[in-house]
């Protein structure tokens, strides 16, 4: 037995003697590592055991390049973007990865450390790199991404033009947030390191205001159209009810609130529509000054619905729980009272002007002298007539006409109004050269020579008569004036045609003679216009066409 004492000594002395020796090559082997890698450390591929503080350096330095261009992709809902490690900021930490090498096998544990020494002999102790991530950098890189807004949160509103309250609700917009990513990155890359990929959601954004102020806000709106507004223009009273009233508010935001506004503009349309009260104007007047302008005198202007400085009148009513009441002035139809209008009339030269004479103080001269002041000012529109008996009337003595020479059948006798026909030629003549269309006219039977030749007019009541139409596009005023020994027609406007008389020709009619007087118009254009007028005259008083004697009135 003694024997086998002996073998079982000699074998726990062996293996004493072993473990001897195994920890003594392993302290042996830490102690010429000392300051280097520790046997079989790797990082990735690379084995780094036994390098010292340089050249670990170095070869972390390389790896740090290489991880540089490795992909990171950021998975967001619809899109993926890629970048390289480098765009984004992350780098190899080369300091933190050293020393964690370094560290490699050097357990704080003694036993710890023995096990790790010896399990390298079989497997290779791997070493993680180190990153960091600068936040800063993924932030700005994300933010500044074209399409990192997905959607715009959008603020409810409501509006009520058309007749029906459209309500739009508050939504939340989407973005992709460059800090979220960045946070998200580094635990990731912490995790995982390169190449790496993070989904990402997107985040929201909400809405300056919310659908909760938007009930509030159409509250508010249901209280402006719970009933009508009654308004009051020019003593009759409209009654505006609530479908109108819904079609003035609109929503208006006002530093993160909502609220129901009348829009005035709505306001005016609607009761321009609403409310047909009108007052008609007077017709402008025009009349020559020192016989080189004209003056224009502006008539009572045209009145309608409404003055815009009652509108705050009528928003203040609807804004008012009672009492929904307002008055509303009429307005101008025109801004300036006509004015504009007037001016583009264009009565601002004479295009055409005559003057007859005749002998100082005979009655015939008060009734020359009276009708040239009844139509001293009369206007005729583009495309309008002017008629001397329609425009004067029959010549009484109420009107302060007197009785003077007159033609009847061909025989010089005395009536009301004898006389006017010197006026009637006076503006026939202005008429003529002015290129007014000449549309009724007769001259005097007996050829009077104070007047032109075969270009001259009479009248009587109701005919025959004198009328001429406007065919220029602007208006013609019709001024006189007159001395003791003349008369004076001047048609003023605008300069339109070239007016010359062409020629003349006459001719035996029975016993009569006829003269035909021809005239010619160029419109701005170049446009040629040709007309004519004729006069027929009798041989002598108290004769007609046929040499026969008339019968004396």
């Amino acid at each position: 037995m003694r024997w086998l004492a002996k073998i079982g000594f000699v074998l726990v002395a062996g293996a004493l003697g072993l473990a001897a020796m195994v920890v003594a090559a392993w302290a042996i082997d830490d102690a010429v590592h000392d300051g280097e890698v520790s046997r079989n450390v790797v990082i990735g591929d690379v084995a780094i055991g036994g390098l010292g503080h340089g050249h670990l350096a170095a070869v972390i330095s390389g790896l740090a390049v290489e991880q540089a261009e490795l992909p990171v992709e950021i998975v967001t809902p619809g899109k993926t973007y890629v970048f390289s490690a480098a765009e984004l900021g992350v780098t190899v930490d080369v300091d933190a990865t050293r020393s964690l090498a370094l560290a490699a096998g050097r357990l704080p544990s003694v036993p710890d450390r023995f096990t790790s020494w010896a399990e390298s002999f079989s497997s290779a102790r791997t070493v993680p790199l180190v990153f960091a991530v600068d936040s800063r950098r993924v932030s700005d890189a994300i933010d500044s991404l074209p399409d990192a807004v997905r959607s715009l949160p959008t603020n409810p509103s409501f509006d009520g033009e058309n007749g029906k309250l459209e309500i739009v609700r508050a939504t939340n917009g989407a973005y992709l947030d460059g800090a979220a990513v960045a946070e998200l990155l580094g635990t990731a890359i912490e995790m995982n390191g390169l190449p790496v990929t993070v989904e990402v959601p997107l985040t929201e954004s909400l809405p300056e205001i919310s659908n909760l102020d938007l009930e509030v806000a159409l509250a508010q709106y249901d209280e402006l159209v719970a009933s009508p507004v009654y308004v009051e223009v020019d003593g009759a009273v409209r009654k505006i009810g609530p479908e109108t009233i819904r079609r003035w508010i609109t929503s208006e935001e006002d530093d993160g609130t909502l609220t129901p506004v009348v829009v005035p503009e709505r306001v005016q349309r609607s009761l321009e529509a609403l409310i047909d009260v009108a007052v008609d104007g007077t017709a402008p007047s025009f009349a020559v000054i020192g016989g080189e302008h004209v003056e224009i005198a502006l008539g009572n202007a045209a009145m309608t619905c409404c003055d815009d400085a009652s509108l705050p009148a009528v928003i203040d009513a609807v804004q008012r729980s009672e009492a929904r009441s307002a008055e509303v002035l009429l307005r101008p139809v025109s801004p300036d009272g006509g004015l504009g209008e007037a001016q583009a009339m264009g009565i601002v030269e004479i295009v055409g002007e005559f003057t007859t004479f005749h002998g100082c103080c005979a009655s015939r001269v008060v009734n020359i002298q009276n009708i040239a002041d009844i139509v001293r000012g009369a206007v005729v529109e583009p495309g309008g007539s002017f008629s001397i008996n329609e425009f004067v009337g029959r010549r009484t003595r109420a009107k302060g006409f007197v009785a003077a020479g007159v033609i009847q059948n061909g025989h010089f006798t005395d009536g009301v109004g004898g006389g006017i026909s010197q006026f009637a030629t006076t503006m026939f003549n202005a008429a003529f050269f002015a290129g007014m269309d000449l549309d009724e006219y007769q001259s005097h039977s007996i050829y009077i020579s104070r007047y032109p030749y075969g270009r001259e007019a009479t009248m009587s009541y109701p005919n025959p008569d004198l009328v001429f139409t406007n065919p220029t596009p602007y208006a013609v005023l019709v001024w006189t004036e007159y001395t003791p020994t003349s008369i004076t027609v001047e048609l003023w406007s605008t300069k339109y045609f070239a007016v010359s008389q062409t020629g003349q020709t006459s001719g035996r009619v029975g016993a009569c003679t006829r003269v035909t007087t021809y005239r010619e118009r160029i419109a701005p254009d170049g446009t040629v216009l040709e007309d004519s007028v004729f006069a027929v005259y009798r041989p002598g008083e108290g004769l007609d066409c046929a040499g026969r004697s008339t019968v004396k009135p």
